[in-house]
């Protein structure tokens, strides 16, 4: 077996990415040493090709898979990020992995593209593990194919995945992520950017609060520490006795930091408890992000978890880039913006002001001056720079009892702050 030393030097990897690697091709020596790996095979990946598995990609995908035969540094590499990546205790910090040009050249992201598709089998044995007879793996394959598509615009147009998305499928393996229908939803509980939602009793119309100890500047959340100053809004939420005094935020994402509301919990009552599970919906890309496919979506996954856990679901949440509010003004007839509109929208969260750049672009370094302004979602990202804003991610939630309503903006129909 090829030394890490070798190995790094025929990957043209320098001494940072072999001290990364080394636990990980540890584990391969010890795990998979005279073991080939099949998922590098043409007769594995055949047995994956979609309608929407480009012709260019098949072809290049057989180029690795006969390299693959002849180069024992690209087996060692494939099991290394196989391993590191999908079943390590510690997963291999994928982001840092640099594209192996030096070993496989224009097809290094078709390389990493076979490594997205490897856990597929045990993927599908895990779901069947766990009593989820529902067929996913198409859906799985679709998201993976649509990576191609990213990496493509970052990569003057070569086929291939980035992987720093490819730790998402971890999910899946893991049985936490499910697609149903146009949408993806992830089992967790309440995440940190989701205010406190209390249920009137007779109307069941929400109202959210702002979490207490939220630090707000500029109408965000400010979630980095570094980023947060003394001087920016600190929000109070106080539950005393039978009723409960704070910050209201508005059905569309706004709060003021000189109004505050008090509800009687005579009238009101809690939406969560602490422990309750709340999906969040990741949306893969591909358009047709349609209100009938949302709403199908929506009915179907609060059927799904119905079956498949203990107690109801609540309310589902998101938080994308694709819900950041200025897409109200710059893509107002977008389906992005329809989306938007029927959630309860929360107040966005501000962190590294590059939300949804990879995305579009296929790579978020550089000056946004720089990207290309082809279609209407990239030049939309291109007003939101002229105005010195950086991009940033929105966030809302809809309840389970309340996606009948999908289409119809319910949640907005009273959004004065002070009602």
């Amino acid at each position: 077996m090829l030394s890490l030393s070798q190995l790094c030097f025929e990957l043209g990897f320098n001494q940072r990415m072999r001290d990364i690697l080394a636990p990980y091709y540890q584990r391969v020596s010890l795990k998979y040493v005279n073991l080939y790996p099949k998922f590098m095979t043409i007769d594995f990946q055949e047995a994956y090709f979609i309608k929407e598995t480009s012709s260019e990609l098949r072809e290049r995908i057989k180029q690795v898979a006969q390299f693959v035969k002849t180069s024992e540094a690209a087996q060692i590499y494939a099991w290394i990020l196989h391993d590191g990546i999908f079943l390590a205790d510690s997963p291999l910090p994928n982001r840092e992995i640099p594209l192996a040009e030096k070993l496989l050249g224009d097809n290094a992201g078709v390389f990493q593209y076979m490594i997205a598709t490897s856990p597929l089998p045990l993927i599908q044995k895990n779901y069947i593990k766990h009593g989820f007879q529902e067929e996913f793996i198409p859906k799985i394959l679709l998201w993976i194919s649509g990576t191609s598509q990213i990496y493509a615009s970052g990569h003057h147009g070569l086929p291939g995945h980035n992987l720093q998305q490819t730790r998402w499928i971890r999910n899946y393996l893991n049985c936490e992520l499910f697609s149903i229908g146009r949408l993806e939803y992830l089992r967790g509980t309440a995440q940190e950017w989701l205010p406190a939602i209390y249920l009137h009793k007779k109307t069941k119309r929400p109202i959210a609060f702002c979490q207490d100890g939220w630090i707000l500047h500029n109408q965000k959340i400010i979630m980095n520490e570094k980023d947060q100053k003394e001087n920016y809004f600190h929000s109070t939420l106080k539950v005393s006795g039978d009723s409960v005094t704070g910050y209201p935020i508005t059905p569309n994402g706004q709060y003021h930091p000189n109004i505050k509301k008090t509800i009687s919990l005579q009238e009101y009552m809690p939406l969560l408890q602490p422990d309750d599970i709340v999906p969040s919906i990741h949306i893969p890309g591909g358009g047709k992000m349609t209100p009938d496919a949302i709403k199908s979506s929506l009915l179907e996954a609060k059927e799904f978890f119905a079956k498949h856990f203990n107690n109801p679901i609540k309310l589902f949440t998101c938080c994308s880039w694709i819900l950041n509010p200025y897409w109200q003004r710059f893509l107002p007839n977008s389906n992005l913006s329809d989306f938007q509109r029927n959630l309860y929208s929360c107040i966005p969260i501000f962190t590294k002001g590059t939300d949804g750049l990879f995305f579009i672009f296929g790579h978020d370094n550089g000056n946004i001056n720089d990207f290309p302004a082809d279609n209407s979602v990239r030049r939309a990202f291109h007003q939101l720079a002229a105005e010195k804003e950086k991009p940033f991610s929105g966030n809302g939630f809809i309840l389970t009892a309340d996606i009948e309503k999908y289409g119809t903006q319910y949640y907005r129909e009273k959004a004065n702050i002070q009602e």
